[in-house]
Protein backbone atom coordinates (compact mmCIF):
# COMPACT_ATOMS: atom_id res chain seq x y z
CA UNK A 1 0.00 0.00 0.00
CA UNK A 2 3.13 2.59 0.59
CA UNK A 3 4.63 1.60 -2.52
CA UNK A 4 1.50 1.68 -4.43
CA UNK A 5 1.12 5.50 -2.84
CA UNK A 6 4.12 6.08 -3.40
CA UNK A 7 4.60 5.34 -7.11
CA UNK A 8 1.64 7.03 -7.66
CA UNK A 9 0.22 9.59 -5.22
CA UNK A 10 -2.78 10.82 -7.42
CA UNK A 11 -4.55 7.96 -6.15
CA UNK A 12 -4.90 9.78 -2.72
CA UNK A 13 -6.17 13.07 -3.78
CA UNK A 14 -10.07 11.83 -3.70
CA UNK A 15 -9.81 11.21 -0.10
CA UNK A 16 -7.65 14.38 0.99
CA UNK A 17 -9.80 17.26 2.86
CA UNK A 18 -10.59 20.57 1.15
CA UNK A 19 -9.20 18.89 -2.56
CA UNK A 20 -6.07 20.12 -1.59
CA UNK A 21 -3.90 20.31 -4.44
CA UNK A 22 -0.91 17.32 -4.27
CA UNK A 23 2.47 18.16 -5.05
CA UNK A 24 4.42 15.11 -3.42
CA UNK A 25 7.79 15.35 -5.65
CA UNK A 26 9.42 18.17 -6.86
CA UNK A 27 12.82 18.65 -8.60
CA UNK A 28 14.34 20.37 -5.63
CA UNK A 29 13.19 17.87 -3.12
CA UNK A 30 14.16 14.60 -5.70
CA UNK A 31 17.46 16.29 -5.83
CA UNK A 32 17.78 16.93 -1.97
CA UNK A 33 16.67 13.30 -1.16
CA UNK A 34 19.17 12.15 -3.75
CA UNK A 35 22.01 14.11 -2.38
CA UNK A 36 21.52 12.94 1.39
CA UNK A 37 21.69 9.20 -0.24
CA UNK A 38 24.52 9.09 -2.29
CA UNK A 39 26.02 11.35 0.80
CA UNK A 40 25.09 8.92 3.03
CA UNK A 41 27.02 5.67 0.45
CA UNK A 42 30.30 8.24 0.56
CA UNK A 43 30.61 8.51 4.20
CA UNK A 44 29.64 4.49 4.68
CA UNK A 45 32.59 4.11 2.13
CA UNK A 46 34.94 6.11 3.82
CA UNK A 47 34.20 4.91 7.39
CA UNK A 48 33.95 1.33 6.96
CA UNK A 49 37.37 0.96 8.11
CA UNK A 50 36.57 2.36 11.16
CA UNK A 51 33.59 1.04 11.73
CA UNK A 52 35.74 -2.42 11.30
CA UNK A 53 38.02 -1.22 14.06
CA UNK A 54 35.15 -0.51 16.86
CA UNK A 55 33.88 -3.81 15.63
CA UNK A 56 37.08 -5.72 17.00
CA UNK A 57 36.53 -2.36 20.04
CA UNK A 58 33.29 -4.09 21.29
CA UNK A 59 34.22 -7.73 20.92
CA UNK A 60 36.93 -6.94 23.25
CA UNK A 61 34.94 -4.81 25.25
CA UNK A 62 32.48 -8.05 25.11
CA UNK A 63 34.91 -9.89 26.43
CA UNK A 64 35.59 -7.98 29.46
CA UNK A 65 32.10 -7.66 30.15
CA UNK A 66 31.74 -10.59 30.12
CA UNK A 67 34.24 -11.95 32.45
CA UNK A 68 33.75 -9.03 34.76
CA UNK A 69 30.12 -10.43 34.83
CA UNK A 70 30.95 -13.70 35.66
CA UNK A 71 33.25 -12.47 38.16
CA UNK A 72 30.44 -10.17 39.74
CA UNK A 73 27.51 -13.00 39.59
CA UNK A 74 29.01 -16.01 41.08
CA UNK A 75 29.48 -14.14 44.52
CA UNK A 76 25.95 -12.91 43.69
CA UNK A 77 24.85 -16.52 42.90
CA UNK A 78 26.75 -17.17 45.91
CA UNK A 79 25.24 -14.62 48.37
CA UNK A 80 21.68 -14.94 46.65
CA UNK A 81 21.97 -19.16 47.71
CA UNK A 82 23.19 -17.90 51.55
CA UNK A 83 20.49 -15.45 51.94
CA UNK A 84 17.41 -17.85 50.63
CA UNK A 85 18.87 -20.81 52.72
CA UNK A 86 18.69 -18.22 55.78
CA UNK A 87 15.02 -17.48 55.02
CA UNK A 88 14.29 -20.93 54.37
CA UNK A 89 15.69 -21.78 57.54
CA UNK A 90 13.90 -18.95 59.06
CA UNK A 91 10.67 -19.58 57.89
CA UNK A 92 11.18 -22.77 58.52
CA UNK A 93 11.70 -22.14 62.55
CA UNK A 94 8.92 -20.11 62.33
CA UNK A 95 6.68 -23.00 61.82
CA UNK A 96 7.82 -25.60 64.13
CA UNK A 97 7.61 -22.40 66.82
CA UNK A 98 4.08 -21.42 65.65
CA UNK A 99 3.09 -25.23 65.63
CA UNK A 100 4.59 -25.88 69.38
CA UNK A 101 2.42 -22.64 70.47
CA UNK A 102 -0.55 -24.12 68.82
CA UNK A 103 -0.30 -27.37 70.33
CA UNK A 104 0.60 -26.27 74.03
CA UNK A 105 -2.45 -23.81 73.60
CA UNK A 106 -4.90 -26.78 72.81
CA UNK A 107 -3.15 -29.26 75.31
CA UNK A 108 -3.54 -26.61 77.80
CA UNK A 109 -7.44 -25.74 77.01
CA UNK A 110 -7.61 -29.66 77.28
CA UNK A 111 -6.35 -29.73 80.72
CA UNK A 112 -8.58 -26.78 81.83
CA UNK A 113 -11.74 -28.01 80.05
CA UNK A 114 -14.80 -27.34 81.01
CA UNK A 115 -16.80 -30.28 82.51
CA UNK A 116 -20.50 -29.47 83.83
CA UNK A 117 -21.93 -31.03 86.84
CA UNK A 118 -24.92 -33.27 86.49
CA UNK A 119 -27.52 -30.97 88.57
CA UNK A 120 -28.46 -27.71 90.08
CA UNK A 121 -26.20 -24.79 89.58
CA UNK A 122 -23.34 -26.92 89.03
CA UNK A 123 -24.14 -27.61 85.23
CA UNK A 124 -23.99 -23.91 84.75
CA UNK A 125 -20.72 -23.33 86.92
CA UNK A 126 -18.23 -25.99 87.79
CA UNK A 127 -16.63 -25.01 90.84
CA UNK A 128 -14.25 -27.86 90.54
CA UNK A 129 -12.92 -26.58 87.18
CA UNK A 130 -12.80 -22.76 87.95
CA UNK A 131 -9.76 -22.34 86.07
CA UNK A 132 -11.18 -23.20 82.50
CA UNK A 133 -13.61 -19.76 83.12
CA UNK A 134 -10.64 -17.89 84.42
CA UNK A 135 -8.48 -18.16 81.52
CA UNK A 136 -11.30 -18.12 78.80
CA UNK A 137 -12.20 -14.57 80.42
CA UNK A 138 -8.80 -13.40 80.75
CA UNK A 139 -8.43 -14.60 76.61
CA UNK A 140 -11.52 -13.01 75.77
CA UNK A 141 -10.50 -9.95 77.68
CA UNK A 142 -7.50 -9.84 75.58
CA UNK A 143 -8.40 -9.88 72.50
CA UNK A 144 -11.09 -6.68 73.48
CA UNK A 145 -7.92 -5.21 74.83
CA UNK A 146 -5.79 -5.31 71.48
CA UNK A 147 -8.84 -4.52 69.10
CA UNK A 148 -9.63 -1.23 71.61
CA UNK A 149 -5.50 -0.33 71.72
CA UNK A 150 -5.68 -1.15 67.70
CA UNK A 151 -8.60 1.42 66.97
CA UNK A 152 -7.28 4.20 70.02
CA UNK A 153 -3.55 4.40 68.97
CA UNK A 154 -3.48 2.61 65.51
CA UNK A 155 -0.70 -0.14 64.63
CA UNK A 156 1.71 2.34 66.41
CA UNK A 157 1.14 0.97 69.67
CA UNK A 158 1.61 -2.39 69.05
CA UNK A 159 5.18 -1.78 66.40
CA UNK A 160 6.69 0.53 68.39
Amino acid sequence: CCILFGLFPGLLKPVLPLQSDLHVYTVSGVLMASALVIGGIILFALLSKQLEKENLLQEKLGELARRFGLAVARPAVLLWQLLSTAWLAVADFTGRVLTALYRGSFRLLQRLDYRPGKSGPFLTINFSNIDFDIVLVMLIFGIILVALFSIQFGLQAFTG
